[in-house]
């Protein structure tokens, strides 16, 4: 090889590194050449400036950032809310539905077993053939009466009945009954048993 070659071969130029500015990139510490130490100056009071408006556009972003993330929590927290009333509503009405259910079941099971309103209180289970199993107890001590019908009307005054039926009523003791009793005669009739 020749001198020449030589030569050349150590020109090349080198690879830049992290500490080599590239070409057009000036650094603090190697000024732009024919910059005077003015110029110099008031290239770094630009770049402050720069630097200043960038961290607070940074403190703006991120306390824009933070109050939408407080807003969203806010909104989350309103929707868990509105959830929570909507579910309660919904548990109370589910409530409510068993325990109609519940009631229908016992007034079925009483009507069934001829047991009287007052022991429908008293009908105990959850379920149709428990609450049929109870109903069952409590009617072997239930005796069904035949209550007679009432009597047609009592004298206020005496606490006899008014009207005694006979065979031998005729339409005008029938007629003078009824007026006396407010009630049409036919009703009387039918009342009495008379036709």
């Amino acid at each position: 090889m020749s001198e020449a070659q030589e030569a050349t071969q150590n020109t090349t130029p080198a690879e830049p590194t992290d500490a080599t500015p590239l070409e057009g990139q000036a650094t603090e510490a190697t000024p732009k050449a024919g910059l005077s130490q003015d110029d110099m100056q008031s290239l770094i009071a630009d770049l402050r400036k720069e630097n200043a408006k960038h961290r607070t556009a940074n403190k703006a972003a991120e306390k824009a950032a933070a109050q939408a993330e407080e807003q969203r929590l806010l909104d989350n927290g309103k929707i868990q809310e509105a959830y929570d009333k909507v579910r309660g509503e919904y548990d109370t009405l589910q409530a409510d539905l068993k325990a109609s259910e519940h009631e229908r079941r016992k007034m079925q099971v009483a009507q069934e077993f001829n047991l009287p309103p007052a022991l429908l209180a008293r009908l105990q289970g959850e379920t149709l053939e428990d609450m049929q199993a109870d109903a069952a107890i409590l009617a072997e001590f239930v005796t069904v009466t035949e209550t007679p019908p009432p009597p047609a009307s009592t004298d206020s005054s005496s606490g006899v009945n008014a009207v005694q039926p006979t065979t031998q009523s005729t339409d005008r003791e029938i007629k003078e009954q009824a007026v006396r009793l407010g009630v049409h005669p036919e009703h009387l009739k039918v009342a009495l048993g008379i036709n």
